[in-house]
């Protein structure tokens, strides 16, 4: 059973799911909750199915706004993350999943990316996966804080339901549109970490 304070946390998170499909202005309302809450940057990414080393950052809370601004200027074509999350079905994958802790920690990704930052472990969650495009939302956290666990899984798959509903939502309210390269009209550029991968168009 997961406990009490993580449970609160799904719940604010699904609320703050809901408020920012009909008011995209919450967004990153709901980026910064969730950094909150699971004590993590956070960053949604997007890219076309057939190549993930174009992947782009969408919404993000918690990470430096430089080394944000150099992800989607060159080093997302090194985020072995999600290049080897893209080679599988599983919707949820901890760093250890897909990659080993030594091929990580030696890659450019992880030293010009997540260690300038003091991350050093990471979760992410395939929120649309097929079509065109993936979208993703991964989280990060320091290595002293340790891995994500079992509770923290149960509440991403709770959660994920809600962000794919409430992406529905918007984009039938014509608040948010999901075209070509999966460019989030509604979504401001935050200077923070936050991210969402899609896999479908």
């Amino acid at each position: 059973m997961a406990s009490a304070s993580l449970t609160d946390v799904a719940f604010d998170l699904i609320d703050a799911a809901y408020a920012a499909a009909t008011d995209p202005g919450l967004w990153p309302e709901f980026a910064s909750r969730f950094e909150r809450g699971l004590g993590s940057a956070v960053v949604v990414y997007a890219h076309p199915i057939e190549n993930p080393r174009a992947s782009a950052t969408q919404l993000s809370a918690g990470f430096d706004p430089d080394v944000s601004r150099a992800y989607n200027e060159r080093l997302n074509a090194k985020n072995i993350l999600i290049i080897n999350a893209a080679r599988t079905r599983a919707s949820i994958l901890t760093a250890e999943e897909v990659v080993s802790r030594e091929e990580l920690e030696a890659s450019e990704f992880f030293n010009e990316f997540m260690a300038p930052q003091g991350l050093g472990e990471a979760v992410n969650l395939t929120l649309v996966a097929g079509g065109r495009h993936r979208i993703s939302l991964a989280a990060m956290r320091s290595k002293a804080r340790g891995g994500y666990g079992s509770e923290e899984r149960r509440l991403l798959e709770r959660l994920a339901p809600h962000l794919q509903r409430g992406m529905e939502v918007a984009q039938r309210l014509d608040l948010l549109y999901l075209r070509g390269a999966v460019t989030f009209a509604a979504f401001e550029r935050l200077a923070a970490a936050a991210a969402l991968v899609d896999d479908e168009g």
